[in-house]
């Protein structure tokens, strides 16, 4: 049948669901009617039966719920005395009222189920002053009992004492498992709370770098759903020029269970942006709560930017972008230590005609333009040994990049890491002269003309370090000034030469 496929046809799943809460009361129904049966259910049996049936609707959740007003957290006194007055009336009725007094810690846990453990303590009263009415009853004559008078009060002194004892076992255990589970839930609240609108990310990994938990934050970070980052691997977001680094940093948390490493990595976002990233893992394995790496990850790109520029700064003229004197002059220094270097000094001449005829805007227009022209004459030359020199400040020694910088007022220099031969420093000085030929526009009525004088200077074995090769080329382009504008001379150890 269609109905029955996959489980119990939908008449006996709707019976189950109906029958199954009150299966304690008919229970108790059909041991009645075999206890009166056989004889042993009192004489007066039939006023204990609806009794037995009202305990079986009290049982029904729909009714606690009425009774409860619709919030079970309700009113669990008027449901728990209710229940308990029908449990005694059925028991007492029957005639053996002082044996099963057991019942009662049925009906306590019933209520907590329903109610929550705080009612132990109404039940436990319940339960006592339930069974000494019971026994009073006995005791009156007023009910039936199958045993003796004597031993029914023993058997409800006992019964009274062995289910105070589990009620109040029962309850204190409930209680505590209560305020346990009350505390992970605010935990687990305060957390959310935490983590929602936090700018960091806390992620969870296991061993093989799957991702087992990520908070919201993700969304800001690579602009991906944290869902969506469950059962996948962060590394599928690290760009791969720094995802053996990111792996490194994995293997040595691996290897250090509670010790936090830190390491800084680019991650690409959903947008196609890149985005660094700082990302602090600590390994908490052996912690059986968590079982597993937790990372926290933090957005630093801007503050990346701000280090960057710093550093560009700290290292670059303001007006130019070139190289400044310091950082020149310690680039100097550690080329001249790899190997063969040429120099060249560059003064421009005439600035100072042009600040006085067109103001100091027109000046710093013809150093910015100068600036230009000299890159211009070592980008894509092969002077330095390969095509495509860039000329910046290098972040290692002994690369083949030229290096162009601005010394300070109208001075440049050039460094040619890599050139042993004057001819080859000498091509890029012509170069510079046939750039700065060229008229730079400067407003709607004006052009400039920069023009220069050079000093070229090349290692050998009489330049003892990279200062007195400065210092060569500085006079090279002196004599160059005396000689006339726009030229350049070369230092010779034994023959100085005008070109």
């Amino acid at each position: 049948m269609a109905g029955s496929r996959g489980g119990l046809p939908p008449r006996l799943a709707t019976a189950g669901r109906l029958l199954g809460p009150s299966l304690e009361g008919l229970s108790f129904l059909g041991a009645g009617f075999l206890l009166h049966a056989l004889g042993r259910a009192g004489p007066v049996f039939w006023l204990a039966v609806p009794f037995i049936v009202l305990a079986a609707v009290l049982e029904q959740p729909a009714v606690q719920l009425r009774l409860a007003g619709g919030d079970l957290a309700r009113r669990p006194v008027l449901r728990l005395a209710l229940m308990l007055a029908t449990v005694t009336a059925t028991f007492y009725l029957i005639g053996w009222g002082p044996l099963l007094s057991f019942a009662f810690v049925g009906v306590t846990v019933l209520q907590m189920r329903v109610s929550a453990a705080r009612v132990w303590r109404p039940a436990l009263a319940g339960t006592v002053l339930s069974l000494a009415a019971g026994q009073a009853a006995v005791a009156a004559g007023w009910v039936h009992s199958y045993l003796d008078p004597g031993l029914a009060q023993v058997a409800g002194a006992f019964g009274a004492f062995v289910s105070v004892a589990l009620i109040r076992i029962i309850g204190v255990l409930a209680e505590q498992r209560e305020a346990a589970e009350r505390e992970v839930r605010v935990s687990g609240e305060r957390f959310r709370a935490l983590v929602q609108d936090a700018c960091d990310v806390i992620a969870l990994i296991d061993t093989h770098g799957t991702v087992k938990y990520v908070s919201p934050g993700v969304r800001n970070l690579i602009g991906v759903e944290p869902d969506d980052l469950l059962g996948g691997r962060f590394r599928e977001w690290i760009l791969p020029a720094d995802l053996p680094v990111a792996q490194a940093n994995l293997a040595a948390a691996l290897a250090d269970p509670g010790g936090q490493h830190r390491v800084e990595v680019r991650v690409r976002h959903a947008d196609g942006q890149q985005r660094w990233v700082e990302s602090t893992v600590r390994n908490l394995i052996d912690n059986p709560a968590v079982d597993g790496l937790v990372a926290n990850l933090r957005d630093i790109t801007e503050r990346r930017a701000a280090v960057d520029r710093l550093n560009f700064d700290a290292n670059h003229d303001a007006l130019t972008g070139l190289a400044n004197r310091a950082a020149f002059l310690r680039e100097l220094h550690e080329v001249f230590a790899a190997g063969p270097t040429a120099v060249l000094f560059v003064d421009l001449d005439g600035l100072k005609g042009i600040n006085d005829t067109l103001g100091h805007g027109a000046g710093d227009a013809a150093i910015i333009a100068a600036a230009g022209m000299l890159q211009r004459s070592v980008l894509g030359s092969d002077v330095c040994g390969r095509p495509g020199g860039v000329a910046a400040v290098r972040g290692r020694p002994g690369g083949d990049a030229a290096v162009c910088g601005r010394l300070g007022g109208d001075e440049f220099g050039i460094i040619l890491p890599g050139v042993d031969t004057i001819d080859r420093a000498v091509a890029v000085a012509d170069r510079i002269l046939m750039e700065m030929d060229r008229p730079v526009g400067y407003d709607d009525h004006h052009t400039l003309r920069v023009r220069a004088s050079i000093g070229i200077a090349v290692t050998d074995d009489r330049c003892p370090d990279a200062t007195s090769l400065l210092s060569r080329a500085d006079a090279a382009m002196y004599r160059a000034k005396r000689r006339g504008a726009h030229s350049y001379e070369v230092h010779l150890t034994n023959a100085p030469a005008w070109r």
